[in-house]
């Protein structure tokens, strides 16, 4: 029927791509991060994305949704990761120093994902998103915890240790790192940003965590 506006086929609205959904995930995480969920339209989200605007809907139903599905897709390859090492036939020690380098590594390769996450969490104006987050959040969580619990029980770690304390202390520093780069640049030297993306700055990291959660965790002798 003439001046009838056509219905968006579905290579339309996948844009040609198989790998559209995908793009949408990436591309929100990054401005969601950058530039707040309020402030990225459903028109933005999909135009920086390259595809049709009909495709969040097609799958995801909603832009809070798609922000759901963000966190949704991480928060399982990282449990899994946790899960494999605490498998490990090493200490607990040995299990915490690779989680470390799990969580170094991920985070400072992601920086959009760990800055959406801490935004998110600063915020209770989308509850029902922040009560998804954290519940992810907890359930990796829950895996350094017995770690540090099970080096207790061992007696390789001291009885009064805090395990939420020390991963409170690790994460809230990242947070910081990420969340706030012109300060973290300031304190750490750090001259242009793509320094931490060095396998340098990394290590850095990842050594003074190490030390700084051996010298509180392992029991003296």
């Amino acid at each position: 029927m003439p001046g009838r506006k056509k219905s968006p086929s579905f290579e339309e609205t996948t844009g040609n791509s198989l790998d559209a959904r995908q793009r949408l995930l990436e591309t929100g995480a990054r401005l969601f991060a950058d530039q707040g969920f309020e402030a990225i339209s459903t028109r933005q989200l999909a135009k920086e994305a390259d595809v049709n605007i009909a495709m969040i809907a097609y799958y995801f139903g909603s832009k809070e949704e798609l922000l759901k599905a963000i966190f949704a897709e991480k928060f399982p390859q990282m449990r899994s990761h946790l899960e494999q090492l605490q498998n490990q036939d090493i200490s607990p020690w040995e299990k915490i120093c690779l989680a470390i380098d799990l969580y170094i590594d991920r985070i400072l390769s992601q920086s959009a994902m760990t800055k959406l996450i801490f935004r998110e969490m600063s915020f209770s104006h989308r509850p029902q998103v922040k009560e998804f987050l954290l519940a992810g959040l907890e359930r990796n969580w829950s895996i350094l915890y017995q770690l540090v619990n099970e080096g207790k029980e061992q007696g390789i770690f001291r009885e009064s240790v805090n395990p939420r304390m020390v991963f409170f202390t690790f994460f809230s520093t990242i947070a910081q790192m990420v969340n706030s780069r012109s300060m973290a640049m300031h304190f750490l030297g750090i001259k242009n940003w793509d320094e931490v993306h060095t396998l340098e700055f990394q290590q850095m990291v990842k050594s003074y965590f190490k030390e700084l959660f051996g010298a509180y965790l392992i029991q003296s002798t």
